[in-house]
């Protein structure tokens, strides 16, 4: 590991490396880097396989784009923490709920467009699907429920993230009687099946196919009584 220069941020520290994964020999170039903005301190990591100045140039468009973000963001004062909704549009509670106990910190409340987009296997493809189809918030609980603009656009959700994940899944039966639903199985072999009520795109997966499809009927029932 040696100290590493990041380019029209000199206040960064910066360290980079390179490492050779055991399994394919593939040789990595990787940045790690932490700079000081204000009250926060960014941190970076960047792995590329084609040398380490494109790892370098990635940490510092990084650290180019995070700044003014940060610059707009409004930290909740401590005082208001008893005032934050997890759901301030009711969203979440017309979405089919994970147990407590079994909840990660990241499900059972809701995301708006850009927080969202962390929890996507492709982000640039999800925020110009996002965009297209004026998805504005995403509740996280069993299922996976995004709104958008108009039904045509949450038909669009469902057949962008199916042809994701397609080309390296395999076909599985769709929802039964739930028009235009689609079910594939993972690479690791667990399933994933989508579907749409009205404006509500529906995502969830599951190690069984049928618990899967059940998730998505009963999500369907719960958007449309709602």
């Amino acid at each position: 590991m040696q100290r590493a220069e990041i380019p029209g941020h000199p206040d960064a520290q910066a360290a980079s490396y390179t490492q050779t994964e055991g399994s394919s020999g593939k040789r990595w170039s990787a940045v790690r880097a932490f700079t000081a903005h204000g009250q926060y301190v960014f941190m970076q990591l960047a792995q590329v396989v084609d040398g380490m100045d494109p790892a370098i140039g990635l940490v510092a468009k990084t650290i180019d784009l995070q700044g003014p973000a940060i610059d707009q963001f409004r930290a909740t004062d401590v005082s208001e923490f008893t005032d934050i909704s997890l759901d301030p549009t009711g969203l979440l509670a017309r979405t089919l709920p994970v147990p407590e106990k079994e909840a990660s910190t990241a499900q059972n409340t809701t995301y708006e467009q850009r927080g969202a987009l962390q929890f996507q296997s492709d982000p640039s493809r999800s925020a110009k699907l996002f965009s297209e189809t004026g998805t504005d918030l995403v509740a996280m609980a069993k299922t996976n429920v995004y709104q958008t603009k108009d039904p045509a656009s949450a038909a669009k959700i469902v057949a962008g993230f199916f042809a994701e994940l397609q080309p390296t899944s395999q076909p599985a039966k769709p929802v039964n009687n739930l028009q235009d639903s689609r079910c594939l199985q993972l690479e690791d072999k667990t399933f994933y099946c989508l579907g749409a009520a009205d404006r509500y795109a529906i995502e969830t997966s599951s190690d069984k196919l049928l618990d899967a499809q059940q998730q998505v009927a009963a999500q369907y029932a719960m958007l449309l009584s709602g």
